[in-house]
Order: C-alpha cells, then sequence, then structure tokens
C-alpha cells in the first residue's frame, strides 16, 4: 500500500507539471499559427498568462468546511507536494495524518483547465472560418483542431 501511495504521490506532481508543459505548447503553436491575427494574438496572450498564473496562483479550500474557499498564492505543485502534514502522511498513515481534502484540491485544479482546454479548443475555429479555403477543406481543417479535444 505504501508503494502505491507513494507513486500516486510522485504522479501527481508529473501531471501538475505535464498538464503546464501541454498548453503552454499548444498556445505556442497557435502563436505561430495565427499570430498574425491580432485579436487571436490577444486570445493566444490571455491564455498564456491564464495558464502561468494558474500554475502560479490556486484556490484552495479552508480548513473548516463552513467557510467559502480561499485564495492562496501557492503553486500548484506546492499544493501537490505538501497537501499532507507532515509530506510522507500521503503515503505513510499514521494516527496524525492530516491531509486537504482531495474533492477540494481536484475540483479547485480542474475547472479552470476544462475552461482554458474550451476556449482553446475553439480558438482556431472562426480563424479557419475566415481563411479563403474552400467549405470542405475549411470543416477537415476544423476536424484537425477538434481532434485535441479529444
Amino acid at each position: 500500500m505504501n508503494k502505491t501511495l507513494l507513486g500516486l504521490f510522485i504522479a501527481d506532481i508529473c501531471w501538475v507539471v505535464t498538464i503546464f508543459a501541454v498548453k503552454i505548447s499548444i498556445l505556442l503553436v497557435y502563436l505561430r499559427l495565427f499570430g498574425d491575427h491580432r485579436r487571436a494574438r490577444r486570445w493566444i496572450h490571455a491564455l498564456l498568462g491564464i495558464a502561468v498564473c494558474w500554475a502560479i496562483v490556486v484556490v484552495s479550500p479552508s480548513e473548516k468546511p463552513e467557510r467559502y474557499c480561499e485564495a492562496k498564492c501557492v503553486t500548484q505543485l506546492f499544493i501537490s507536494i505538501f497537501r499532507c502534514k507532515p509530506v510522507d502522511n500521503f503515503w505513510n498513515w499514521s494516527s496524525s495524518y492530516a491531509c486537504t481534502d482531495a474533492h477540494w484540491v481536484l475540483l479547485g485544479g480542474s475547472v479552470p483547465h476544462v475552461a482554458t482546454d474550451l476556449i482553446m479548443l475553439l480558438l482556431p475555429v472562426p480563424l479557419v472560418w475566415n481563411m479563403q479555403l474552400r467549405w470542405s477543406q475549411k470543416l477537415i481543417l476544423c476536424g484537425i483542431f477538434g481532434l485535441g479535444g479529444l
């Protein structure tokens, strides 16, 4: 059980870094493809800013469930590593087991990721429709960009 939980702890840390890197790389490809369009460039820069800020600022729950969530300036990586006190309580349970509720950690990380993913998925559609291509080519190109949502 301890090795499984230690593996989950390491996977959680790798997930945070991987999601951030994938979002940034996709947005940089969009910037290269659609950088000539001012509106698209602004949206891409805004999404880059959101991705970077979300890697830095996370909404984490209060210790008391009756209080609303409080914004704390910590990184997701920091939350992933230090959500248990002491850290090894994540994989070595003891009587003094104290961890942040996983529901709030997952919810706080998932909602903004889904929102930015949807915006990133829909961002190329108006740009493709304004291209001077046949209707069928526009549809195929939108389908190719849409494959990123799978």
